[in-house]
């Protein structure tokens, strides 16, 4: 999770990962916030919580590849990916990491969102085809899963690389298509997330 001024929504955000079906260790990268990330959060365990604050902004892509450098290093096997004001749900943690275990082809598995407001208030849903070879065919002209949303091998980013600085606003998807050209992707057909879209986002 990378983090950037987001202390309006980032215990929530956490919140919704510690209350979840399934433990997990949670990596937040703090962007060099103007608020530390580690004065939003408060006491933690550092077990379940680990806080990397970088020493000057360099971006999201820069962000999530100094989370990813950490999570490779500590060996985990699958790396959900989720931004600072997004919602969890209690069981997609746990739902991923099934669906991973029951397809080993698919190397990203993302889900169905449903958008939200900076307050809070519905707006959307989004469910995205979930077949690989629908995905893979649209890439041409559109993500079809959407980042906040990817539960990745761990394997597969330590084969491919992390996020290239070289697509800005764009890393996520350059690296699902570098991704995909090698794997299948997919979406679970359930709405696993809340995506909040806010007036300082892209």
């Amino acid at each position: 999770m990378a983090a950037y001024n987001a202390e309006k929504t980032l215990l929530q955000a956490v919140n919704s990962l510690t209350g979840g079906t399934y433990p997990c260790k949670i990596y937040i990268v703090d962007d060099c916030s103007r608020v530390p990330v580690a004065d939003v959060i408060g006491a933690h365990d550092p077990a379940q919580i680990e806080i990397v604050r970088l020493p000057k902004n360099g971006g999201p892509g820069n962000a999530r590849n100094a989370g990813l450098k950490r999570i490779l290093e500590n060996g985990h096997e699958f790396v959900a990916i989720m931004d600072a004001d997004d919602i969890s749900y209690p069981d997609r943690i746990e739902k991923q990491v099934a669906f991973l275990a029951a397809h080993p082809n698919i190397a990203v598995a993302g889900c169905w969102e449903r958008v939200i407001d900076e307050n809070g208030e519905f707006i959307s849903y989004v469910a995205l085809p979930c077949d690989p070879q629908e995905i893979r065919n649209n890439l041409f002209v559109k993500m079809f899963i959407s980042h906040p949303t990817w539960m990745v091998r761990a394997s597969v980013l330590r084969e491919v690389g992390g996020y290239s600085l070289k697509y800005y606003a764009a890393e996520d998807y350059e690296l699902l298509r570098r991704i995909a050209v090698r794997y299948d992707v997919a979406n679970i057909p359930e709405y696993l997330i809340d995506y909040r879209i806010s007036s300082g986002g892209m």
